[in-house]
């Protein structure tokens, strides 16, 4: 093979080589950044999945968050130990402040212990408490309890198993916050049946008996901030493990007492007016009646009634007995008749042959 030959083919050798490697370098090379920022580009394209992700459960936490525009006029927690359970029944009532559009969504808390609202209800304009649709979701250990106010007063229960008994001694802690204002707020707690020494922190004022003829002692909170914590600490000892409830509810009935008259109801007056209306109406239409009876009877006596004739045309007319001598009697008034009369002095009937 000429040498010439030989060295244009090792030329296009290495040109060939020269061209592979030019092209390994400049396509191969940024083909390496671009499949990298494909993958970083997935990379991102994962996080912003977990960013929309971690959107999705802010919105789905915002849904549960409570309307900041949502205040309460007035907010009143009932508790009652021992009352139908050996624990602690707590009661949250509501009342939007009316500048809150209903119907509203209200969110309250209970603690995840309790398992749950006993009952959630609002109360209609006519005063008594209606069931309402609620959902739950648990929240760390509280439970968020969403309920919607068709009214602006709305009633929730449930049991806080937190009442610890040792013996005769109990004791209890109540913790609770609020999403939402109050512009008055207050506690109030059912004594027991069999309970003494009841003592409380912040201090109760007692109230007297109260509701199912029990004893009560509340404390005024006052204003409440969105947020603001709500606790009070409570102990006192009972004698027995005797239920309110079932003490209650085993109380003698009593007798209804008879309701005495009240003269100033307008039910009663109005009840006169309306007997004396009737009765007046009865008198009326039965003299009516009587009237119109005698009328009639008047008008049939003036019918059969002829006209009498002259004493000088009685005379002329014949007669069975002597003229002033008696003839029988009337048929139709029995008054006497005299011989020649033809009708009776009386009444005017004819007198018969």
């Amino acid at each position: 093979m000429p040498l010439l030959t030989l060295m244009k083919k090792l030329t296009r050798c290495l040109a060939a080589s020269l061209t592979a490697w030019a092209l390994t370098t400049l396509v191969a090379a940024p083909m390496a950044p671009a499949a990298s920022a494909r993958a970083a580009r997935g990379e991102t394209w994962a996080t912003h999945g977990e960013t929309w992700a971690a959107h999705g459960e802010s919105w789905a936490a915002l849904k549960q968050t409570p309307d900041s525009a949502i205040t309460f006029s007035t907010l009143a927690i009932e508790l009652w130990p021992e009352y139908d359970r050996p624990t602690m029944l707590v009661q949250i009532l509501g009342t939007l402040d009316s500048s809150v559009a209903l119907p509203a969504e209200v969110v309250v808390r209970v603690p995840a212990a309790s398992g749950g609202p006993l009952a959630v209800a609002t109360r209609s304009s006519a005063g008594t408490l209606i069931n309402t649709p609620f959902t739950t979701t648990v929240s760390g250990d509280q439970i968020l309890v969403t309920l919607r106010a068709d009214t602006s007063d709305f009633h929730l229960e449930y049991y806080d198993p937190g009442l610890a008994i040792t013996g005769t001694a109990r004791s209890f802690t109540f913790l609770w916050n609020t999403d939402y204002a109050a512009a008055s707020a207050a506690i109030r707690v059912q004594a027991p049946v069999d309970s003494s020494q009841l003592v409380a922190d912040p201090p109760l004022t007692p109230a007297g008996p109260g509701d199912l003829g029990l004893n009560y002692y509340t404390v005024a909170l006052g204003p409440l901030a969105a947020g603001q914590p709500v606790s009070l600490r409570l102990s006192y000892s009972k004698s027995s493990s005797t239920l309110s409830a079932s003490k209650v509810t085993a109380s003698p009935a009593q007798p209804a007492a008879t309701p005495a008259l009240n003269l100033a109801s307008p039910w009663l007056w109005g009840g006169v007016g309306a007997g004396l209306v009737v009765f007046g109406l009865a008198v009326w239409a039965l003299g009516r009646m009587r009237a119109s009876q005698e009328e009639e009877r008047r008008r049939n006596s003036r019918r059969r009634r002829p006209v009498r004739p002259s004493a000088s045309r009685r005379a002329d007319l014949p007669s069975r007995s002597a003229p002033g001598e008696p003839a029988g009697f009337c048929a139709e008034c029995g008054q006497r008749l005299l011989a020649g009369d033809r009708f009776c002095r009386s009444c005017g009937t004819p007198v018969r042959e």
